[in-house]
């Protein structure tokens, strides 16, 4: 049987090329998702703000929304939102550009991964990445 984690890093390798994509194309990207079904397939989520440009927490609510109603009625055991941020890695006392994934995972696993990062020349480099425990905020922990 695959254990959270091993589910939670196959949705990473599964969600993490696009955002590598956008990056490397513009420069960002947008919050968006995606989840393991309660099949096992991966699926990409992504929200549609009230403007062309939303704000990012506008994406982030809507789709915590969506996974959490998803979880509610059990169609997804495990779910990611990937956001582009400024973080402050371990040792370091500089922020610096970040892919973010949170991931929460239906049997009480709840982390959030950083992939540090740099552009140049339209290729997007990672540093070292790091992470430490999510909120759990998706997965009601009384109905596992």
């Amino acid at each position: 049987m695959i254990s959270a984690k091993q589910e939670a890093e196959r949705l990473i390798k599964a969600i993490m090329p696009l955002a590598e994509q956008m990056l490397a194309e513009y420069g960002e990207f947008h919050p968006y998702g995606g989840a393991i079904d309660n099949t096992g397939e991966i699926i990409h989520i992504g929200a549609k703000g009230s403007t062309d440009h939303p704000p990012s927490q506008e994406l982030i609510e809507m789709l915590e929304t969506a996974f959490r109603e998803g979880a509610r009625k059990r169609q997804y055991v495990a779910t990611a939102l990937v956001c582009d941020m400024k973080v402050e890695p371990p040792g370091l006392n500089q922020k610096t550009d970040a892919i973010s994934i949170r991931i929460d995972h239906f049997l009480d696993y709840s982390v959030e991964v950083f992939f540090p990062y740099e552009i140049s020349n339209g290729k997007v480099y990672f540093g070292k990445n790091f992470a430490h425990t999510g909120k759990g905020a998706i997965f009601e922990r009384h109905n596992n």
